[in-house]
């Protein structure tokens, strides 16, 4: 498993903890593909990403972007790339009174498992997605 980590620093933890759990969600998926940047930027920058992809304003936590004809894969992962601004995910923790390294860890391994195709548009699929981070938390936190 191969995990490129930008700007952990800029979340207050350590590029190894991010690749060991990236690493964990992706034996948990079963997925044989491998590769996933994690890239750690501002409010400002994944404002632009969520109003450019998404047609949505504002800062959001996090945004994957699949290697498969996603609108960003320049870190020349195969799977693709998770985008995380570390205030975000501050804000929505203190939101849902939640420790912030347990919510970012949340966030990681979410922004993976939609870069694998799970998704939570529909109420069992976001059953089984909301499960299989319970798991890997649980785990690997």
């Amino acid at each position: 498993m191969s995990a490129t980590v930008v700007g952990s620093s800029r979340a207050g933890v350590s590029a190894s903890w991010v690749r060991k759990l990236a690493a964990a969600t992706l034996r948990a998926t079963r997925v044989t593909r491998d590769g996933v940047s994690v890239i750690f930027v501002t409010d400002a920058a994944i404002a632009k990403l969520n109003a450019r992809y998404r047609r949505k304003r504002g800062p959001t936590d996090v945004l994957s972007f699949s290697a498969d004809g996603g609108p960003i894969s320049g870190g020349g992962s195969e799977l693709g790339d998770v985008f995380i601004s570390p205030v975000s995910v501050r804000r929505k923790a203190k939101l849902r009174e939640a420790p912030y390294r347990r919510y970012l860890a949340l966030v990681i391994v979410h922004g993976i498992l939609h870069l694998v195709g799970m998704d939570h548009e529909r109420t069992r699929d976001a059953e089984r997605m909301e499960r299989l981070e319970r798991r890997i938390l649980e785990r690997h936190t």
